[in-house]
């Protein structure tokens, strides 16, 4: 059984080792996969970009804006006007079209991918000196489309299952977390094994885990309050490195009782 105090401990050594790599590997983690919340999620900066532009699309529709409406009507009549707001309200639709989809692909081929890596990270820094590098482990692993590929899955899996009831989404998000670690282990295992791994993993752990991710929140608070410096000099690589911690205990667990194996889970 695993103490929170002692995953902790573990967690400050290993920031203390690698302080500015660990803020590096968070800073990209967030920007490209949203680890660490909306706000430094290049998907959802993108999401709101595109908002804004359809705010600006309806204002000019519906004759907000009035240059675009009250000069043009002036000069050609209501007739052209119309005929302007209309076609820049497509140019509009297309660019917030556009944002969306960059937004998908870059979640999916990079993000995904870079996550990955960051798990990965954490787990070779408990063992040995890890560079920044490590973050781009899956686009040189050559099973980069697997890697993709699985977590889109578990992506999808994870938004039907909210859409269907909070909780069970909640449950699942617990039962599915291992995925991204068994992923920087080994790229190229299968999508169903992968899933089973982390379900093995986490029987038992849902509550646990839930109490060791409650644990951070004066944390939060404290990088709420200094506008989020404190999450990106500290917080984020030391909830990082106690979730690699954690990993480590429950991957060693089923190795002990012989449901997986060093071929399976090669190692770091």
């Amino acid at each position: 059984m695993w103490q929170r105090s002692e995953l902790k401990t573990r967690a400050k050594e290993i920031i203390r080792k690698y302080f500015w790599a660990a803020v590096v590997v968070c800073l990209v983690s967030g920007l490209f996969a949203g680890e660490f919340g909306s706000s430094s999620s290049l998907t959802n900066n993108i999401n709101s970009e595109n908002s804004n532009v359809m705010d600006t699309a309806r204002d000019i529709v519906g004759g907000t804006s009035d240059f675009a409406v009250g000069d043009v009507t002036e000069r050609v009549g209501n007739g052209l006007a119309n005929i302007l707001t209309a076609g820049l309200f497509s140019i509009f639709l297309m660019f917030s079209i556009g944002f969306f989809v960059i937004a998908i692909l870059v979640s999916i081929f990079i993000g995904a991918p870079i996550l990955v890596g960051s798990k990965r990270f954490f787990m070779k820094s408990r063992v040995e000196k890890t560079s920044v590098g490590a973050l781009f482990y899956v686009f040189k692993s050559g099973h980069m489309l697997n890697t993709v590929l699985i977590m889109f899955v578990q992506n999808l899996k994870l938004l039907l299952w909210t859409l269907l009831l909070i909780v069970p989404g909640i449950i699942k998000s617990y039962e599915y977390r291992m995925i991204p670690y068994i992923l920087s282990e080994n790229p190229e295992i299968e999508m169903k094994r992968a899933f089973e791994l982390s379900r093995e993993m986490m029987t038992g752990q849902k509550w646990d885990t839930f109490v060791l991710d409650i644990s951070f929140i004066l944390w939060n608070i404290l990088g709420a309050i200094t506008c989020g410096l404190a999450n990106v000099l500290f917080v984020n690589p030391y909830t990082a490195a106690t979730n690699a911690e954690l990993y480590a205990v429950l991957r060693e667990r089923i190795l002990s009782n012989g449901y997986s194996n060093t071929f399976e889970l090669p190692g770091f």
